[in-house]
């Protein structure tokens, strides 16, 4: 959210006020999680998931994995040997999925994961749920919230304003950097959790369906552990490389 107050006070040439209206946000937030504490929440009927919006969510979101999720993090996780090395990536990738008749498709697929996930959101709220529910829940909550502030940055900041290539050395701030720009360091937790709680959420949801066909609980836990550890390694790997350190180089 924080990032996406940025870009939005960037756009209406007030880069500096992003930390003003930050400020005043969480006055409203604050008053919200206190009395939100105090409320004794309880299960009912009405708050299980929507059965059809949940299968619907994970066969959208396989879909994004595939076509694009999965090269887009092999891509990034490449930059950690050289720029050069990404941006070879990122031209043969490109290739598909910013195909005319395939980019409005995943943008379309995104938009539903978004809505989609708030919706079931609602109702995973009033749920009692062990650790990795409570991961699923909020590596969501995360995710919508990445999403829109990155789709805003690279369709309307970038494309449409700036005109620019959304390459790495742009989600990396270049040529100031994320390390030495005040501006930028907020992308560095920015990307690093959108990494690991990608790669959890989807952990999360595969342990679902291990429960819901019968495995084990032993066994769908130690699988989400290894996902979720992938996830952490992916993001480390992904977060060295954004803060300019290259393998190449060394």
């Amino acid at each position: 959210m924080f990032t996406a107050i940025g870009v939005l006070c960037f756009l209406i040439h007030a880069p500096n006020a992003d930390y003003v209206v930050w400020l005043f946000l969480w006055i409203p937030l604050a008053i919200f999680s206190v009395r939100g504490s105090r409320r004794t929440v309880t299960l009912n009927r009405a708050s299980a998931d929507p059965v059809r919006l949940r299968m619907t969510h994970g066969i959208s979101a396989l879909l994004i994995l595939v076509v694009f999720l999965a090269g887009h993090m092999i891509n990034h996780i490449v930059a950690i040997w050289s720029l050069n090395s990404d941006e070879e990536v990122m031209k043969a990738l490109r290739i598909i999925y910013r195909a005319g008749w395939l980019e409005p498709g995943l943008i379309g697929l995104f938009l539903f994961q978004i809505v989609s996930g708030l919706l079931l959101l609602r109702s995973r709220m009033t749920k009692k749920t062990d650790l990795f529910g409570v991961l699923q829940t909020t590596s969501g909550m995360y995710l919508a919230g990445f999403l829109v502030s990155h789709m805003a940055a690279v369709f309307v900041l970038c494309r449409l304003v700036l005109k620019v290539d959304t390459n790495d050395a742009w989600a990396a701030g270049q040529p100031a950097g994320l390390v030495a720009d005040l501006w930028n360091t907020r992308l560095i937790p920015h990307y690093s959790l959108a990494a690991f709680l990608l790669i959890a959420h989807a952990g999360c949801g595969l342990r679902g369906l291990l429960l819901a066909h019968g495995r084990s609980l032993t066994s769908a836990n130690r699988i989400t552990v290894a996902i979720t550890g992938l996830g952490a390694t992916v993001a480390t790997a992904i977060t060295v490389a954004m803060v300019g350190v290259h393998l190449s180089e060394l």
